[in-house]
């Protein structure tokens, strides 16, 4: 798959190749759609049989220190829409609290179409009124290893998991924490991956830490 292969070279010659390759598909469903799932064979799935795995709400859960999973039910759990309650008796009911006018709506959603190797849109991030089905890279900690991931990476998962939706269901959208090599690319972004991003309407967004004693806070910023 497109979002399996765009780092397997890390010349900047080739990734510009996929970037314009991406840039060159979006003029056309078709192909998009064997540019980004390679000819696989496809199935949609109204009710899929696997749900999320829903956050057990104890402390004795076990993750990693900075495990993506446990940073995505955090943010949808600890927010304005859903109750803190939840989260009482858990060891980690002091980190990734929200802040401010977005929101985490829902998480780890059903792509459209199922087959192996497409993930699950990790957010949904809202304001009330738009919905942006989100790709997220977890921050790291101390001596933790970081994700690298790149953001052209990032696009082409979102792209991906939201193929097959209506227009009007989901704006796709690409979020990460600051001082992450996301949000460093993200400052030096070239104007091909600038084309790109305006070209595919992603949506940017950054967890910004907002300074608090007792509790880890984040505000979710719009950049794009």
């Amino acid at each position: 798959m497109f979002k399996d292969i765009v780092e397997k070279n890390k010349s900047e010659v080739i990734k510009n190749g996929r970037i314009k390759d991406l840039i060159k598909a979006l003029d056309n469903e078709e192909e998009l759609k064997k540019l980004l799932f390679c000819e696989k064979e496809l199935n949609h799935i109204e009710h899929p049989g696997k749900k999320r795995v829903e956050c057990v709400k104890n402390k004795e859960a076990k993750y990693a220190e900075e495990d993506e999973e446990r940073i995505i039910k955090c943010l949808f759990y600890k927010n304005k829409e859903n109750t803190i309650k939840h989260c009482e008796n858990c060891e980690y009911k002091n980190i990734h609290n929200l802040e401010g006018k977005y929101f985490i709506s829902d998480y780890q959603v059903p792509s459209y179409y199922e087959s192996k190797g497409i993930g699950r849109i990790d957010l949904v991030i809202s304001d009330g009124i738009l919905e942006y089905a989100t790709e997220i890279k977890a921050y790291k900690k101390e001596k933790a290893k970081t994700n690298e991931e790149s953001i052209l990476r990032m696009i082409a998962e979102i792209l991906t998991y939201t193929y097959g939706f209506p227009k009007d269901k989901y704006k796709p959208a690409i979020a990460f924490f600051e001082n992450t090599p996301q949000e460093i690319e993200w400052i030096t972004r070239d104007e091909l991956l600038n084309e790109l991003i305006t070209k595919a309407n992603i949506s940017v967004f950054l967890f910004k830490e907002v300074e608090n004693k007792t509790h880890e806070r984040f505000i979710i910023e719009k950049l794009k």
